[in-house]
């Protein structure tokens, strides 16, 4: 893995409606991950801030880095983990089939976001 992506991985807005779900912060989240940022598409996160509380966001804004892709949906997600080779955490099964053919690595929350394991 590149040196300056070491400790980032890719977020999916499934993720981020589940934090929300069981009130979870994606700070609290990297953290437990022992990740420093987050990456989003920008697709992703338009789609999001219409949807999600402001002070989601904000925190979004903070501890995400918003990237342009060429692709929407799940391609934006697949493009952004092969561009900077990183991981992604998403719960949504078809994209987590499409990144392992894809050769990325995968995580997943499992219910209740209690606990993070690697989607095989």
């Amino acid at each position: 893995m590149n040196e300056n992506h070491r400790s980032k991985i890719v977020i999916d807005t499934n993720i981020l409606r589940y934090l929300i779900r069981y009130k979870r912060s994606l700070t609290e989240l990297l953290t437990e991950l022992l990740v420093t940022r987050a990456l989003i598409s920008e697709f992703c996160f338009e789609e999001l801030r219409s949807q999600v509380p402001a002070s989601i966001v904000v925190e979004l804004q903070k501890v995400c880095e918003i990237h342009q892709t060429t692709s929407e949906g799940d391609g934006s997600v697949i493009e952004l983990a092969a561009r900077y080779k990183v991981p992604v955490l998403t719960n949504d099964q078809a994209l987590q089939k499409q990144l392992r053919q894809a050769n990325l690595r995968v995580f997943a929350i499992s219910l209740r976001g209690r606990r993070i394991r690697e989607a095989l």
